[in-house]
């Protein structure tokens, strides 16, 4: 290093934290150093690096213990948080929940953490599609989970979703339905980067194209009627949606007196295995978390702090949960669905 210090014009501890990619070092002078150190060949001593990471000023630990886990609004805390403190502990770490909210800006959050030198960050999903939130990234490593921050582009762990999809239509064919639709609210949609129709269209145009239905992207929950007159329409043998939309769809199905699974499947996109009620999809949410700080702590051993110049995209597989919600198309009978005209109701009209 001292050589490398030489030939570069600089001190020693600039060569250092040069080669760590400081923030507090100009882009200019660590652009020399680096480019200096790699004309030289120089290579850190990993071991020696190691030691160093646990000297301080008073022969205090410096490393950065405490990572940061990033939440913005008031939902609660999922099992993505508990694997990732679980494997944090593991590693000698610990991770602190942040949010931003009403009482916590962005801006705020920003100097508790650079005073207090947390360097490493998680970012919990957000609620909305193509979300985001300025901090004074450059001096962070950080490392989102799913979909849903889009800006900056950090590296990320995810889902599959477009192959949850495809698992899902396998799994429907094999119980011999081919009238599949797939119903989803256009936040879903967007957080999940248009996979999950992505998927739906290829998968139907080919293996089935003639009884492909075309997807429902509603616009919030609600939407009752447009949800009603779809299923009218479409006579799905099984509907594909999400924990925002089930709810409703099922209070439409209760409405036209169609029953599930015995007229009507139902496969829930993000069901949760212990309440054993929806077929479905599954993600194992504690260990995203886990990967998520698996990540984060290799980007800080390698001193990879700021915006990647190519984000990493770490995809997990989607489980296959058996619930109460799907029956093989051959115990099945079609609905009779119950038409409500705006005077009275029609006879019941079964389903071709």
């Amino acid at each position: 290093m001292a050589d490398v210090a030489r030939k570069a014009g600089v001190h020693r501890s600039t060569v250092s934290r040069s080669l760590k990619n400081d923030p507090r070092i100009s882009d200019k002078i660590k652009k020399h150093v680096q480019e200096t150190a790699e004309e030289m060949g120089y290579r850190p001593n990993p071991l020696i690096s190691a030691l160093g990471a646990l000297r301080t000023h008073h022969n205090r630990i410096t490393l950065p213990l405490t990572l940061g886990y990033i939440q913005r609004g008031n939902r609660p805390l999922l099992e993505q948080f508990r694997g990732a403190v679980e494997m944090a502990n593991h590693n000698g770490y610990k991770v602190e929940e942040f949010r931003i909210n009403e009482k916590m800006s962005a801006d705020r959050l920003n100097k508790i953490l650079v005073n207090r030198n947390i360097r490493g960050l998680i970012l919990a999903p957000l609620p909305e599609a193509h979300g985001s939130f300025s901090l004074d990234w450059e001096r962070f490593a950080t490392v989102t989970m799913e979909y849903s921050f889009t800006s900056p582009r950090f590296d990320r762990i995810v889902p599959d979703s477009f192959q949850s999809v495809i698992q899902i239509m396998d799994q429907c064919m094999a119980l011999g339905h081919s009238r599949i639709g797939l119903l989803l609210t256009r936040t879903v949609h967007e957080r999940n980067e248009r996979l999950l129709t992505a998927a739906y269209r290829q998968y139907t145009q080919e293996n089935h194209p003639t009884s492909a239905l075309p997807p429902l992207i509603v616009e919030s929950s609600d939407q009752t009627e447009q949800l009603k007159d779809w299923i009218i329409t479409q006579r799905p043998q099984v509907v594909i949606s999400s924990n925002h939309l089930i709810p409703e769809v099922e209070t439409c199905l209760s409405e036209l007196e169609i029953k599930v699974p015995e007229e009507i499947g139902i496969i829930n996109l993000n069901t949760f295995p212990e309440s054993q009620k929806y077929t479905g999809t599954s993600l194992d949410a504690r260990m995203m978390g886990a990967q998520s700080v698996a990540q984060l702590i290799h980007k800080l051993n390698n001193n990879q702090y700021g915006i990647p110049s190519s984000r990493i995209t770490i995809q997990m597989d989607i489980e296959w949960i058996e619930g109460q919600t799907l029956l093989p198309a051959s115990k099945m009978s079609s609905p009779r669905i119950h038409v409500k005209s705006p005077q009275q109701h029609s006879p019941r009209v079964r389903a071709k």
